[in-house]
């Protein structure tokens, strides 16, 4: 045996560098499948929706109150000031709003912690308020006007705050 074989059998095994890279990967691959885990855990976007199979069926209802939408010649401007919503409605037959709830779904697209759903009350000469839980911000918003028959869609990215216009399409 030569000096440097003997060297090599003599020293201990956690002086060689290739037990230290044999152990060190999955040693690795644990503590990120652990962080995984932990990541899983808390960022719970939950379930989908449960009754997917409803809703999916009930598509076509939501296309019918978009027609109405459009037949009825449906327009809107609707304004967000501080916790208030300020609704301007008008339709080819004014008469045939009057006094009609309104209920305003407005959905964040990436947190849904803050969707508000907000009942709309008539104030008089096509107006309508009412109050958020909370001041929207800024980012991706999908908002719906929503009466028992009809529904306008609008989508908002950005600032909030700016008069936003719905028409059926």
């Amino acid at each position: 045996m030569s000096s440097s074989d003997l060297k090599l059998a003599i020293e201990p095994w956690y002086k060689h560098r290739i037990v230290w890279l044999m152990l060190g990967l999955p040693l690795v691959v644990v503590v990120a499948s652990f962080i995984t885990l932990y990541l899983a855990i808390k960022t719970d976007d939950g379930v989908v929706d449960d009754d997917y199979y409803k809703q999916g069926l009930a598509i076509n209802q939501d296309l019918a109150r978009d027609d109405k939408a459009k037949a009825l010649g449906l327009s809107a401007q609707l304004q967000f000031s501080g916790t208030t919503a300020n609704l301007k409605l008008s339709a080819l037959t004014p008469a045939s709003l009057v006094g009609v709830p309104i209920q305003l779904l407005v959905q964040n697209v990436g947190v849904k912690t803050k969707d508000q759903v907000v009942a709309l009350v008539p104030t008089g000469n096509g107006m309508w308020r009412g109050q958020l839980q909370q001041p929207l911000m800024a980012g991706h918003w999908q908002i719906h006007l929503e009466a028992q028959d009809w529904r306008l869609l609008q989508t908002v990215k950005g600032d909030v705050t700016v008069p936003i216009v719905f028409s059926a399409k």
